[in-house]
C-alpha cells in the first residue's frame, strides 16, 4: 500500500467514525435511530466507500410486537413478515427446524402446541435486548394441557427486525416440554 493511499483510507475511516457517532443520534424526523452495519471500499486507491445504514429497533417497538402473546389479544402473527425466516433449535424437539413463510411458523410451530394446551398461554417479558435490527426477547409461557400437565416453557429468541416486521428468528427453549407436551 502506498503513502497516499494509506492516507486517503485513514480518511475513509476518520469519515466513517464521525458519519457512525452520526447516525446513533436520534434522528429527530423520523424518530427512529441508525447504525452503520458495513462499509465497503471498493478500490483504496480511488477511495470509493459505500455504507449501508440500517435503522435500530426499538425496545418499544419489540414490546409491541410481542404484546399478542403477552396479553392475549391481537396476533402475534401479524408482527412477522410473510417470508420469515424461522429456526426452532433442539435435538429432541419434533418441531426443531427451518420454515420459510409464516403461514409455515403458524401451522408447524404454533398450532401443534397450541391445540394441545387448555385456554390460553400466560406468557411474561423477562428481558429484551436490542443490538441494531437485532432483539433478543428472553420470556415465559405458562398454561395447562387438555391433559391437565402444567406446561411452563422458557424461551429465548433472537429476532431480526425491518421495520415493525420480524423478519427473521432462531428460537431456543425447553424441548423436552414440547415433546412432552405433544406427546400427551
Amino acid at each position: 500500500m502506498y503513502l497516499r493511499d494509506t492516507v486517503l483510507l485513514i480518511r475513509v475511516l476518520r469519515s466513517w467514525s464521525w458519519l457512525d457517532a452520526q447516525s446513533r443520534k436520534q434522528d429527530h424526523k423520523s424518530d427512529k435511530n441508525f447504525f452503520i452495519t458495513s462499509i465497503d471500499i471498493n478500490s483504496v486507491s480511488h477511495c470509493h466507500y459505500l455504507f449501508k445504514v440500517t435503522p435500530m429497533v426499538s425496545e418499544e417497538v419489540v414490546r409491541k410486537t410481542f404484546a399478542p402473546l403477552i396479553t392475549n389479544e391481537g396476533s402475534f402473527l401479524s408482527h412477522l413478515a410473510d417470508n420469515v425466516s424461522w429456526t426452532l433449535t433442539g435435538q429432541d424437539d419434533p418441531l426443531a427446524g427451518h420454515y420459510s413463510s409464516k403461514a409455515d411458523v403458524a401451522a408447524k410451530v404454533f398450532a401443534p402446541i397450541y391445540q394441545k394446551i387448555a385456554g390460553q398461554l400466560t406468557a411474561k417479558i423477562v428481558s429484551v435486548l436490542i443490538s441494531g435490527d437485532w432483539a433478543i426477547v428472553e420470556f415465559t409461557a405458562n398454561g395447562e394441557t387438555k391433559g391437565g400437565n402444567v406446561y411452563d416453557q422458557e424461551l429465548c429468541w433472537i429476532c431480526r427486525y425491518e421495520g415493525e416486521l420480524i423478519v427473521e428468528v432462531r428460537e431456543y427453549l425447553d424441548s423436552a416440554q414440547v415433546k412432552r407436551v405433544l406427546e400427551e
